[in-house]
């Protein structure tokens, strides 16, 4: 097979703890990621040419984005073929893009991931999961649950990948990301909106030492009310210190997070990574279809799901 169609789905916290700062500059944390279902869509086609190295091509459809060594997708193919010698040197990668850009929602993580992913089947399996995992974590954060989340969601293509069975789409991450552990889903449906604005994670952690923690998360108490679907409970443990930060510095991200509050009636609303994306929560799925379907915002909004998957 040199041709392959992978969904790259994006996630969302639904706990986020910043923890330690390291010497490095980088950031501890310890969240609880889960999928959502919105995804982009990526096709990888590999091929030979006459050249004696290797190469990767990107085609995206979001103009904006870079098609060099600096796009996640890009790094993610080049970091699998390293030292790759074999039947293939041209690998051509085409993203449709509908996740939004810098919106809390790892959707450049995800293109990574399935690029990863992808590559890695391609040319015969190279790495094992648990191998791509500690791959990712060099290139991000959100990289080594991405690659577990999209493994587990496109593990019909992935079956023969040594390390499937241990994929999720819900974990626990530590450190850097690279400490992942797989836990029971808390499925949920929920409506996704963004105010149209970019916000920078780099930013977002370059401040928050300086923000004040008016609440941190009881990240074990979290999982063990899902553990034992003690769901209520679990929504009102719901939360993300980088709220402090975000929500201060642009005050369209808390006007909108007051306002999805009040219309939708949620179980919880809280933004996702390090924003603007904010998530609203509802345990059924009719109650969710009312919300989108008789509110309107100012914003793009999207109706999902989360924690909630079928083979």
């Amino acid at each position: 097979m040199n041709e392959l169609k992978l969904k790259a789905y994006g996630k969302i916290n639904l706990s986020l703890d910043v923890v330690d700062k390291l010497p490095n500059g980088y950031h501890k944390i310890e969240s609880v990621m889960q999928d959502i279902d919105l995804y982009d869509d990526v096709k990888i086609k590999a091929s030979k040419d006459a050249s004696s190295s290797y190469k990767v091509v990107l085609e995206i459809s979001d103009k904006n984005l870079p098609k060099g060594p600096a796009n996640t997708a890009v790094k993610g193919a080049l970091a699998v073929l390293e030292g790759y010698v074999g039947e293939y040197n041209c690998f051509n990668i085409n993203i449709v893009k509908n996740i939004p850009v810098a919106a809390g929602l790892a959707g450049g993580s995800g293109n990574g991931a399935a690029a990863m992913l992808g590559i890695n089947k391609i040319i015969g399996y190279r790495y094992s999961l648990n191998e791509l995992i500690k791959i990712g974590a060099k290139l991000g954060a959100d990289f080594p649950f991405s690659i577990i989340m999209n493994a587990f969601k496109n593990k019909e293509f992935l079956a023969e990948m040594e390390g499937i069975e241990t994929s999720g789409i819900t974990a626990l991450a530590k450190g850097i990301g690279e400490d992942l552990k797989v836990i029971d889903n808390f499925p949920s449906y929920v409506i996704l909106a963004n105010p149209g604005i970019s916000v920078s994670t780099k930013d977002v952690y370059e401040n928050i030492d300086n923000c004040k923690m008016l609440k941190r998360p009881a990240t074990n108490e979290f999982i063990k009310s899902i553990e034992s679907k003690e769901y209520d409970k679990a929504y009102s443990l719901m939360n993300n210190v980088m709220e402090e930060y975000t929500l201060n510095k642009y005050p369209e991200v808390l006007s909108l997070k007051k306002e999805m509050f009040k219309k939708f009636k949620a179980d919880k609303v809280l933004m996702s990574g390090s924003g603007p994306t904010l998530v609203a929560y509802f345990s059924n799925r009719e109650k969710a279809e009312k919300a989108y379907n008789e509110n309107e915002l100012e914003c793009k909004m999207w109706l999902s799901k989360t924690g909630i998957y079928k083979n």
